[in-house]
């Protein structure tokens, strides 16, 4: 190997091991912070509750604490989501590798770990890549090598994506397809409550039965003698 391509190659090592170290480094700074956060309201909660039996819950100083406590608790919720985005390691992939990834959340953009998505068809079954299961920052991931998107591209096959529980139940179908290109990547963040999605079954058609005329019968008419 020339030296001059050595050399770059050990530079572009000691940057990704650099950038590394910043995650790392970044990832333990906002733990600290949602620490201090933490241990504030705890602190601010004690007062709080000194206030509102000293000088009532009405008091100005209870407002302000009150206040307080409302926009510490934003600052929390704040720093744990960049606390779990910070913590995401995308992996590693080829050049003519497709990537599909991404977070799946709750309403409030907290990770929901544990969940499973899996890549379908559009009849709902799944498409034999293995399913990925969501981690503590709610990410998920899938790395398509060129065969995989060969064969799921093959005659224009479309793939879509499901969310699922721990129990099963789907709670996400993503609407339209994804299109895996080499050395792309598809980025899809996913919004899931406890709600889980119906599955619409097709009723069969009601029988229609021919119904029979309706005969009406004279009663003979007595005369008089």
């Amino acid at each position: 190997m020339p030296e001059d391509l050595k050399t770059g190659f050990e530079w572009l090592t000691k940057i990704k091991e650099g950038m590394e170290a910043a995650k790392n480094d970044n990832q333990e700074l906002i733990k600290r912070f949602e620490d201090i956060r933490a241990v504030h309201h705890t602190f601010t909660q004690f007062e709080l509750s000194r206030v509102k039996m000293q000088e009532g819950e009405a008091s100005p100083r209870a407002v302000e604490l009150e206040d307080k406590l409302s926009r510490n608790l934003e600052v929390v919720h704040r720093l744990g989501v960049e606390g779990e985005v910070a913590a995401i390691r995308p992996p590693r992939t080829a050049d003519k590798d497709a990537l599909i990834h991404g977070r799946i959340v709750d309403e409030k953009s907290r990770g929901q770990s544990g969940m499973r998505v899996a890549l379908t068809d559009r009849d709902g079954k799944r498409i034999d890549v293995g399913d990925s299961e969501v981690d503590a920052s709610g990410y998920f991931s899938f790395v398509l090598d060129p065969e995989k998107i060969e064969a799921i591209t093959k005659n224009n096959k479309e793939i879509f994506m499901t969310v699922s529980n721990k129990n099963g139940e789907v709670l996400y179908r993503r609407p339209s397809p994804f299109k895996p290109v080499a050395g792309g990547a598809i980025k899809e963040n996913v919004v899931v409550s406890s709600r889980v999605v119906p599955v619409v079954e097709k009723k069969p058609e009601p029988v229609v039965r021919p119904t029979k005329p309706i005969v009406v019968r004279k009663r003979p008419v007595k005369k008089d003698k």
